[in-house]
C-alpha cells in the first residue's frame, strides 16, 4: 500500500493534495474516477484499522479519516478538482505516449531477441543437418568400399589349364622325329648284339 506514505507525511488530508501527490509518487496513477476511488478506499481503510498509520496515534488518525469522507463527495465535486484533472490531461497524454513509446521500445526488443533467437536456432539446425548428411555420405562411401574390398576377396582366380611340360612343349616336331629315330636304332642295335651272344635269337634266324 505505497499511498499511506501521503497519510502518514501529512497532518491534513484533502483530495487535491492527495491527486498531487499520488500524479507524482505512484506509478499506476490512473483516470479520475479511478484516483477517486482510490483516495476513498485508503480512508475507509484507515478509519477501520487506524493502526495501518503506525507510531501515528491510532484515534487522531481515525478523526482524520473519518473528516476526510465525510468532504469527499463535495470535493469530488468542486471546481479545483475539475481544473486539476483538466491540467493534468497534458501530462497525462505525455505519460501515455511515453508509456507507448517504451512498450514499442520493448516489443521491438523482444522482436529482435526472437528473430535473433530463431536465426540462431535455425542456423545451428542447419550446420547439424549439415553435419549428418556429411556423416551419411561418408558411411556409404565406406560402405561401397568394403563391399567392393569383400567382392575381390570373393573372386577365384581362373585356374590356368594345364600345360605341357617344359621341354616337351619348347621342343618342334622335327626334334621328336629324330629322336624317335635315335631311340629304334639304338633298339636295333641292342637286338644286334643280343643275337650274336645268343645264336638262337629269333633276329639270327632272319
Amino acid at each position: 500500500m505505497l499511498r499511506l506514505r501521503y497519510f502518514k507525511n501529512n497532518i491534513s488530508w484533502d483530495l487535491k493534495r492527495f491527486l498531487s501527490w499520488s500524479m507524482f509518487y505512484a506509478r499506476d496513477f490512473g483516470s479520475k474516477d479511478t484516483e477517486h476511488r482510490t483516495y476513498r478506499t485508503y480512508l475507509e481503510a484507515i478509519l477501520h484499522d487506524p493502526k495501518l498509520l503506525e507510531p501515528l496515534d491510532g484515534e487522531a488518525a481515525r478523526e482524520l479519516a473519518e473528516k476526510a469522507l465525510k468532504e469527499f463527495k463535495k470535493e469530488a465535486g468542486s471546481a479545483k478538482i475539475d481544473t486539476f484533472w483538466k491540467n493534468c490531461q497534458i501530462p497525462l497524454n505525455m505519460a501515455v505516449n511515453l508509456n507507448t513509446n517504451k512498450m514499442v521500445g520493448r516489443v521491438s526488443e523482444l522482436h529482435d531477441d526472437v528473430s535473433n533467437t530463431i536465426f540462431s536456432i535455425t542456423q545451428d539446425k542447419l550446420c547439424f543437418e549439415r553435419k549428418r548428411a556429411h556423416s551419411r555420405e561418408e558411411e556409404s562411401a565406406e560402405a561401397k568400399k568394403k563391399k567392393v574390398s569383400s567382392g575381390e576377396r570373393g573372386n577365384i582366380l581362373p585356374v590356368e589349364e594345364a600345360s605341357p611340360s617344359p621341354n616337351l612343349r619348347d621342343r618342334s616336331p622335327l626334334h621328336l622325329i629324330s629322336a624317335g629315330i635315335i631311340l629304334l636304332r639304338e633298339n636295333q642295335l641292342m637286338l644286334s648284339k643280343q643275337s650274336v651272344m645268343n645264336p638262337n635269337h629269333p633276329s639270327k634266324k632272319l
